[in-house]
């Protein structure tokens, strides 16, 4: 048994912080979307979020780059707000005592995985971190959790069928 977060919206309450970046950022490079359809089009990896919205418009580096432009902008706007969604903090520390492995699968870039452990001092809980440069798919496609859920297995010396394993995602 063990726990797999997901990072954004789950853990902390960032997704407002992310959608306003995201307006402003593609507002920049000429595209303005309303709120709404920046919740619709902007999940997943964010080359993959920037070249759905602006297809072959931008290599593959260019897009790097906006996303890099776009987190540095939603880290310094959210740090004053940084902390835990109410109760995760007892939950985490709960399972610690438990023995129970936790994990984290985001499609977050890993300098914003950094940024929330680090700051919020939790790194310490997690046996597996698994971030947008580790997977080849974004969300929704389930590579992260299940990425998680075998680096957590390796770090416990436990067998397991990873197909028998559900996964409940929430997300905005």
């Amino acid at each position: 048994m063990g726990l797999v977060f997901d990072m954004d919206g789950t853990m902390v309450d960032n997704m407002m912080t992310h959608h306003r970046g995201w307006r402003k950022t593609l507002a920049d490079y000429g595209l303005f979307l309303t709120l709404e359809e920046v919740m619709a089009t902007c999940h997943g990896k964010n080359v993959e979020i920037i070249e759905r919205l602006f297809p072959g418009k931008y290599s593959l580096e260019e897009r790097e780059r906006i996303s890099f432009e776009k987190e540095s902008k939603y880290r310094e706007i959210f740090l004053s707000e940084l902390q835990l969604l109410p109760g995760l903090h007892e939950l985490l520390e709960t399972a610690r005592k438990a023995r129970i492995p936790m994990g984290i699968g985001t499609a977050a870039p890993k300098e914003n995985v950094d940024f929330v452990l680090d700051n919020l001092n939790i790194r310490h809980y997690f046996q597996a971190v698994i971030h947008a440069d580790d997977v080849d798919k974004g969300k929704p496609d389930p590579e992260v959790f299940y990425k998680v859920a075998d680096k957590l297995v390796a770090h416990n010396s436990t067998t397991y069928l990873r197909n028998s394993i559900s996964f409940s995602l929430f997300s905005e």
